[in-house]
């Protein structure tokens, strides 16, 4: 998770001089921030679990709630919240009011529902011209998204039905509609915007783009239902092109243009005019940027004026000139590519690594596959091959490995959860950089599926565009490419690809190392890859036994990690860390680890629509948002629950997650503030500072060091028990483990501690060695006072030792990123 630069531009003099008052501050947040401190009152129609469920998974609650937020902003926050989530289920009236009760700790939270209303019928009023039905139809039917296009109008009978596409012609997948008579009726204002903007979508659909318009969503004298009235105060003219200028153009003329585009001064403007006309000006592949803008007619003119502000792509003819035979094939490779339907089969990737193969398989039908395996050294003819294999697919999901385990990890399908990848290609908004004209972005994630639409468990998007395509062959050599025997071939000095010129499928893509020119990975196209994959994999594996319980997710996964020769195989390993292995792998079977089992249920909030439609209480945004920024607010607060669930709250571990989470996400307003509090208290060690210079190496490394030095004044034994007390206290998941973990060690048999540690004679210079003994003796030593010795035990037998070398490394990197070591002192020194 890269984690942004200027979060964490904390200088050292800055973290020296830092107040730690804030706790004390009683205009702050403070505690008062835990879900557990609201106390509700009033609330009838939804219950106080589900108040306080749209709280927590609410993004500006999760961030007002910081402990170094005003409390006056937070409590603002909250009332705003329960007032936008009830107006939106049907409650106009709504009034919550917050304040803090000091002597029981609580944040009163008192609730004034008012009556509420269920949407009623929708009132066209002051039109002439203007059609009513049409409008009435935008508000309460599926719709298509902002940006899609008519790709044709079918009749069926009496029904007319509008296909919509995306720029790739893609069938778009349409949106629920927003007033849905029955339902409640939503008052909240980020609802209200969007049905202003599809009023002014139905609008424009009849031609009509300047109408002036108010509407009102006004509760009957039945005292049951609202009805949405829209009063038309000005038709307006409609729209007829007028006066058309075109700047930034200055390979192609304003002429070569406007035939193109098809634009005459006069034409009636339809609608989706400007969806229709910036999709040609991108499948043109002439133009990287385009603005389009319409000004509204003169008084007592129908004329609009329409501005066109382009950027021209200096790779690409002009459009009086026709595409070369490579451009054109390259233009049909795209569309191959863009359109995961028109694949000619499975995508294949794979890479040859130091001793082993991995493979990737995605099926945008039936999911991906990955696979890694090897193959036996010449003087290892008895060894096998070991293979590992990944599978999200329609019908399973999980891991397997032949070898060297021979067991499964499936989980049970979730047809809620799909994983997505895009990949954007494009052209960079810096022209005149003829050396970096590319651009490459990459994205994935996780997000519920409908569960009306089929089952895919993968969504591949590529955003290919046009323009990128017919600059390739000038901006690569052009010589590179050869079109004979119907296919067009690429050389280039990393890449190398082949194309069917016929279909535009794509053959096959090497990838080249820039140094040695040799091929370090392969893509190609393959029909049924993944179906054969996947029977392959079954085969193989067939008597593996399956490790995952589904009543224990957590510490299923725990079991499978502490496999000795799962972590040997792909890791290089000490005999300290194989003991530490076998003796997390007997504490699973103790059962140790159940307590974080329930972590995942802690975060699982409920199925929720996201916009409240199934009954549930549901908070929208202060403001219209997208679905993209939407997914994201969901993950950022189920990441500030996570620390919730594992560690006591304003403990260094709980504060330090969060903050990495909350600057990953650019939100790390007060990570410098938290991290200097952190950076003055005793109850930071040096755990805490080595964990925090990892994190902050790679995003500022002056910072970074600052740490790892003040680390290295903070390794003494007091130091290192404070440490551990964050870690261990009782309120958090961890600490009851730790706990549970130590009473087993207490609890083996003799036998079972030489199972763990092995031979005596290695034992010496084992910190676990020293833990254990220190843990079980003497046996009736106070729990939490046995934790504490044996991590003591630990810490000087030699931990210690691998913790300052940890941040020596950190301090002692040079600006590049090395190490700078003196070989005759045996030290690492500053360059």
């Amino acid at each position: 998770m890269r984690v942004p630069r200027v979060c964490f531009g904390v200088a050292a003099a800055t973290l020296l001089m830092a107040s730690v008052a804030r706790s004390d501050d009683p205009f702050r947040v403070n505690d008062y921030g835990n879900p557990k401190r609201l106390a509700f009152e009033g609330c009838q129609t939804f219950s106080e679990k589900e108040l306080g469920s749209a709280l927590v998974t609410n993004v500006d609650v999760a961030l007002a709630a910081h402990p170094a937020a005003p409390l006056a902003a937070y409590l603002e926050t909250l009332s705003n919240g329960l007032i936008r989530g009830y107006r939106h289920a049907g409650f106009p009236d709504a009034w919550a009011v917050t304040g803090v009760d000091e002597d029981a700790k609580k944040i009163r939270v008192t609730i004034d529902e008012g009556p509420r209303y269920t949407a009623g019928e929708v009132v066209v009023r002051g039109n002439r011209e203007i059609l009513a039905a049409p409008i009435v139809h935008w508000l309460t039917s599926l719709y298509p998204p902002e940006g899609a296009r008519r790709d044709g109008v079918y009749q069926n009978g009496e029904e007319t039905t509008v296909h919509w596409v995306d720029k790739d012609g893609t069938d778009v997948k349409l949106e629920h509609p927003l007033w849905k008579p029955g339902t409640p009726a939503p008052f909240d204002e980020a609802t209200q915007t969007r049905l202003r903007r599809q009023v002014q979508r139905a609008l424009a659909e009849q031609g009509f783009f300047f109408s002036r318009f108010r509407m009102e969503i006004a509760p009957q004298p039945d005292g049951k239902t609202a009805a949405l009235a829209i009063d038309i105060d000005e038709e307006g003219p409609k729209a007829v092109l007028g006066e058309i200028a075109i700047t930034g153009n200055d390979r192609n003329s304003t002429e070569e243009i406007l035939k193109y585009l098809d634009l005459t001064p006069g034409a009636s403007l339809a609608a989706g005019w400007q969806a229709d006309l910036e999709h040609r000006l991108w499948l043109s592949g002439r133009f990287t940027e385009w603005q389009v803008t319409l000004d509204a007619p003169a008084a007592g003119s129908d004329r609009a004026a329409l501005k066109l502000n382009l950027t021209e792509s200096p790779w690409a003819p002009r459009l009086s000139e026709p595409l070369s035979p490579e451009q054109t094939v390259l233009l049909k490779l795209r569309d191959q590519l863009a359109d995961p339907r028109r694949w000619p089969g499975d995508l294949c990737f794979s890479a040859d690594m130091t001793d082993a193969t991995m493979e990737v398989v995605v099926s945008p039908t039936h999911g991906v596959l990955a696979r890694l395996s090897d193959t036996p050294k010449p003087e290892e003819k008895t060894a096998e091959a070991k293979d590992l294999s990944f599978v999200l697919s329609d019908r399973q999901c999980g891991a397997v490995s032949r070898v060297p385990l021979g067991v499964g990890f499936w989980l049970p399908t979730r047809p809620r959860m799909q994983c997505y990848g895009s990949i954007a290609l494009g052209l960079s908004g810096k022209l005149e950089d003829r050396e970096l004209p590319r651009r490459l972005q990459f994205g994935f994630g996780t997000k519920d599926c409908d569960e009306e639409e089929p089952y895919r468990p993968v969504r591949i998007q590529i955003c290919a565009e046009p323009a990128y395509f017919v600059a390739e062959p000038n901006i690569e050599d052009a010589s590179g490419f050869t079109l004979a025997d119907g296919v067009l071939t690429c050389r280039t000095s990393t890449m190398n690809y082949r194309v069917d010129a016929v279909t535009g499928h794509l053959l096959e893509l090497d990838v080249l190392s820039g140094e040695t020119s040799e091929v370090v990975a392969r893509f190609r196209f393959e029909p049924n890859a993944f179906q054969t994959r996947l029977e392959q994999v079954q085969a193989l594996t067939a008597d593996c036994p399956n490790l995952y319980d589904p009543d224990a997710p957590v510490s299923s996964w725990l079991g499978l990690l502490c496999q000795e020769r799962l972590v040997s195989s792909l890791v290089d390993t000490n005999p300290e860390v194989l003991r530490w292995l076998q003796l997390v792998r007997k504490m699973h079977e103790k059962k140790v680890f159940d307590s974080l089992d329930d972590v995942p249920r802690r975060l699982d909030f409920g199925k929720k629509t996201g916009s409240g439609d199934a009954g549930e209480f549901f908070i929208p945004p202060g403001s219209e948002d997208t679905s993209e920024k939407c997914e994201e607010a969901r993950w950022l607060v189920y990441g500030l629950c996570l620390p919730d669930a594992l560690f006591s709250r304003h403990s260094w571990p709980w504060t330090l997650t969060r903050e990495i989470i909350l600057a990953a996400a650019q939100k790390g307003q007060y990570t410098q503030a938290e991290l200097a509090a952190l950076w003055n208290s005793d109850r930071a060690g040096p755990i805490f500072y080595l964990l925090a210079a990892t994190t902050l190496d790679q995003v500022s490394p002056e910072t970074a060091k600052a740490f790892a030095n003040r680390g290295l004044e903070r390794t003494s034994t007091v130091d290192f028990q404070n440490d551990c007390r964050e870690w261990l206290h009782p309120d958090g998941t961890v600490g009851q483990c730790a706990r549970r973990m130590a009473q087993a060690v207490r609890d083996l048999e003799p036998d079972e501690v030489e199972a763990i540690l092995g031979p005596e004679t290695d034992r010496d210079a084992s910190p676990l060695a020293k833990c254990i003994a220190a843990l079980r003796s003497p046996s009736d030593r106070p729990l939490d006072d046995a934790i504490l010795a044996a991590l003591t035990a630990a810490w000087e037998a030699g931990l210690r030792d691998q913790v300052r070398s940890g941040l020596v490394a950190i301090r002692d990197r040079d600006p590049e990123g090395s190490i700078v070591r003196n070989p005759e002192a045996g030290s690492h020194t500053l360059r």
